[in-house]
């Protein structure tokens, strides 16, 4: 445990940090790119002083969680995951930030609906061409902003929650899905393969949503 004083004192210090050994982390979904921000050192203290200062500057942080490679502990990581947290971290780092501004102003730009999902892609891709980011770049396809993407989600996610109420399962097919679930331990992928239902409707029947005759 790190006592109140074990901590990073001011944002600068956590951008410098952040620069040399922390990341963001941009996952491209069908309707928006989910964003997290990491931090990774191979001492796990240094990071529990990262989330020390996160902590008293009222943003939530993550465990920290391990990397292995070949069997060993390879690096801590400490992860911001909350829309609120990252929004705020960002900010708080950009007037610091050198190697990462960019990145870290187009993650600030896309949350807060100024750009696209497809400009924030190209603007991260760019980062990679250029050397400031490690990996490979990404294909996308969201020409619209996160609150136009979160309305396109949760529309599909209706749509495919009043598809599952459409398909018609016998009593008995739910009574031997439940007893595969609940008993025999099956995952629902396996169940899905098993009886032919899409997850949603597997969802749907151990959930016990399902009626019958309706």
């Amino acid at each position: 445990m790190v006592d109140a004083t074990d901590r990073y004192q001011n944002w600068s210090v956590v951008a410098g940090y952040f620069d040399g050994d922390g990341s963001v982390e941009e996952v491209v979904g069908q309707f928006v790119v989910m964003i997290r921000l990491g931090f990774k050192d191979n001492w796990d203290r240094q990071l529990f002083a990262v989330r020390s200062f996160l902590d008293t500057s009222g943003i939530r942080s993550g465990k920290l969680t391990k990397n292995f490679h070949k069997g060993s502990i390879s690096a801590w990581q400490l992860r911001v995951t909350s829309l609120l947290g990252v929004v705020e971290t960002s900010k708080q780092m950009l007037p610091y930030a050198y190697k990462k501004r960019t990145e870290l102003k187009a993650v600030i730009d896309y949350l807060e609906d100024r750009i696209t999902g497809d400009e924030l892609v190209e603007i991260v891709n760019n980062e990679v061409r250029i050397g400031n980011k490690t990996g490979k770049t990404k294909k996308s396809n969201l020409p619209f902003s996160k609150s136009e993407g979160d309305i396109l989600r949760h529309l599909y996610s209706l749509e495919k929650a009043h598809d599952a109420l459409r398909v018609r399962v016998s009593d008995q097919e739910v009574a031997k899905i439940r007893e595969d679930y609940y008993q025999k331990r099956l995952r629902m992928r396996e169940i899905s393969e098993l009886y032919g239902y899409g997850k949603s409707v597997i969802e749907r029947i151990l959930e016990k949503r399902y009626r019958t005759g309706k």
